[in-house]
C-alpha cells in the first residue's frame, strides 16, 4: 500500500489519474477488489489536490467514471456467471457473510442498494455482481450508480483535501480509515436491527408468509382471494388499459373503488401472490412487488429443481418483456391443475401483460372477450378486449419463432431473446418453451398463422 501511495504522490498529474482510476476500477474484481485501498487513495488524492498538484474536481471525475465502469463490468460479469457466480474460485474465496449481505440488500432494495453499498468497502465490489447474477436489468440499476458514484468519490476525496495538508496526508488515512469503516459497521448493524424489527412485526401481523426460491424481495402472502373480486382483473391489466377511453371502458363508474382495490393490493407490508402451475411441474409467479420507490409486478416461473426462480416479464417503469407468445398464454392457460380443474380465464387474464406477439391468431378478441365476461362486469368486454390486444403491454409486440428446441423473440427488453445481455441461458430457454407450450417440441406449438395485433374476432 505504501509503494502505492507513493507511486500516486511521486507521478506527474495524467499518470496519478490514471493510477487513480486503475485502482477505483480494479476494485470492481471479485477478490481483487477486495484488498484496493480505494479509500486511502482517494484521501491521499484529496490531499494533493489541496496542495494543487492534483485537480480536486478533476479527482472526483476520474474517480466517478471508473467506479460507474467498475458497476458496469461487475454487472456484466455478474450476467455471464448467473448461478455460477458464487461457486467460481474467487467467490468461493469471499467470506459467505459478505455474500449473503450483498444478496440481502439487492433483494429487499433493489436497484437501490447499489447506492447503499457504494459507500461500504467489499459490499460495493459484490452487489452489483449480484444484481447481474440475479438478471436485474442494468438499467434498473444504472441511476442508483450514476448517482452514488460521483457522491463516494466527493466526499472522500474531499475528506483528503480539508483533513491534511500533502505532507500529513498519509498519516490521517489510518485513522479516516478506521473511522469510515467503523460508521459503516454501524450503520449495518442499525439496518439489521431495524429490519430484524420489521420482520418480527410482519410475523405478527401475517401468520404465514410464502416462499418463492431466490426471491427474497419482501412480505409474500397468498392473493387468490382477490381472484373473485371483478374489479381486481382491470386493475391486474390496467398497464395493458392505455389512454382514458380505454379506462373508462373497463372501470366505468367504478373508478374510485378500483382505486380502492389497486392500495390494497400495493400495501408494504403485504405483497400479493398468484401461482399458475403447469403440467410440466413448474409454477409461475405473479408477485406484486410493493417495494417502497420501487413497485411493479413481476412474472416468474420456477421448477422445484431450480435453485432460484427465473423472471419471464417485469411490468414496472423499468419494464423487461414480453414473456410469452399468444399461443404460449393460450396453452398455458388450457392446462389443468393439479385437481384436475380448468381456470382458463382466470389464467389467460393473470398471464396476459407478459404477453407480446405480432401475430394472433383470428379467434384471439373472442378469446380474450369469453375471459373478461366470465370473470369481470366490464359493459363492453369485446371493445376492451380489442384495446388490450391492441396494447399489449408496456413493450413493443415481438416476432416469435423457434430455435433450437426454444420458442425465442426479439424484443429488446425481453429475457427470452438470447441476442439480448441478460437473456436466459440455453436451457432455460428450451425448459421455459417445453412447459409453456406443455410439449417438449416448440414444434408442437399451433400454427403461427393468423391476423396480426389487435385485429380479428
Amino acid at each position: 500500500m505504501t509503494a502505492l501511495l507513493d507511486a500516486l504522490g511521486q507521478a506527474p498529474p495524467a499518470a496519478a489519474y490514471a493510477l487513480l482510476a486503475t485502482a477505483v476500477l480494479a476494485e470492481s474484481v471479485l477478490l481483487v477488489g477486495a484488498f484496493v485501498p480505494t479509500l486511502t487513495l482517494l484521501l491521499t488524492a484529496g490531499a494533493l489536490a489541496r496542495t494543487e498538484q492534483l485537480g480536486l474536481l478533476t479527482v472526483i471525475a476520474v474517480a466517478a467514471c471508473a467506479a460507474m465502469v467498475g458497476d458496469f463490468l461487475a454487472h456484466r460479469t455478474g450476467c455471464l456467471l448467473g448461478d455460477r457466480l458464487r461457486t467460481s474460485r474467487l467467490a468461493r474465496r469471499i467470506p459467505a457473510g459478505a455474500w449473503r449481505r450483498a444478496e440481502a440488500l439487492m433483494a429487499g432494495h433493489g436497484g437501490r442498494a447499489v447506492f447503499c453499498s457504494r459507500f461500504v468497502p467489499v459490499l460495493r465490489t459484490l452487489t452489483p455482481h449480484v444484481a447481474g447474477a440475479t438478471r436485474v436489468p442494468y438499467q434498473r440499476i444504472a441511476p442508483y450508480s450514476a448517482v452514488a458514484t460521483p457522491l463516494w468519490a466527493a466526499a472522500e476525496a474531499g475528506a483528503g483535501f480539508t483533513a491534511a495538508s500533502a505532507q500529513r496526508a498519509l498519516t490521517l488515512a489510518g485513522p479516516a480509515l478506521t473511522a469510515v469503516l467503523a460508521t459503516a459497521l454501524a450503520a449495518i448493524v442499525l439496518v439489521r436491527a431495524v429490519s430484524r424489527l420489521r420482520l418480527r412485526r410482519h410475523r405478527a401481523i401475517i401468520p404465514t408468509m410464502l416462499e418463492i426460491p431466490g426471491y427474497a424481495h419482501g412480505p409474500l402472502v397468498e392473493g387468490s382471494a382477490y381472484l373473485d373480486q371483478p374489479l381486481f382483473w382491470p386493475v391486474h391489466l390496467g398497464s395493458c388499459l392505455r389512454g382514458e377511453e380505454a379506462q373508462r371502458a373497463a372501470f366505468g363508474a367504478d373508478w374510485d373503488a378500483a382505486m380502492d382495490l389497486y392500495r390494497a393490493l400495493s400495501a408494504a407490508h403485504e405483497w400479493p401472490v398468484f401461482e399458475v402451475t403447469l403440467r410440466s411441474g413448474h409454477t409461475l409467479y405473479i408477485v406484486y412487488r410493493n417495494l417502497d420507490g420501487d413497485p411493479g409486478v413481476d412474472y416468474l416461473i420456477n421448477h422445484p429443481t431450480w435453485s432460484t426462480a427465473e423472471t419471464l416479464a417485469v411490468d414496472d417503469g423499468h419494464f423487461m418483456g414480453p414473456g410469452m407468445a399468444w399461443h404460449e398464454l393460450l396453452n398455458t392457460a388450457a392446462q389443468p391443475t393439479p385437481d384436475g380443474e380448468t381456470h382458463i380465464s382466470a389464467r389467460l387474464l393473470l398471464l396476459f401483460p407478459t404477453l407480446g406477439d405480432t401475430q394472433l391468431s383470428d379467434d384471439a378478441v373472442a378469446t380474450l372477450t369469453t375471459a373478461l365476461a366470465a370473470r369481470t362486469q366490464i359493459e363492453e368486454p369485446a371493445e376492451v378486449a380489442k384495446m388490450l390486444l391492441s396494447a399489449q403491454g408496456q413493450w413493443e409486440p415481438a416476432d416469435w419463432h423457434s430455435a433450437a428446441g426454444s420458442w425465442i423473440n426479439d424484443g429488446r427488453h425481453s429475457h427470452r431473446n438470447p441476442h439480448n445481455a441478460f437473456a436466459l441461458p440455453a436451457e432455460r430457454l428450451r425448459e421455459i418453451s417445453a412447459a409453456l407450450n406443455d410439449d417438449k417440441s416448440p414444434t408442437a406449438a399451433p400454427t403461427r398463422a393468423g391476423s396480426a395485433r389487435g385485429t380479428g374476432g
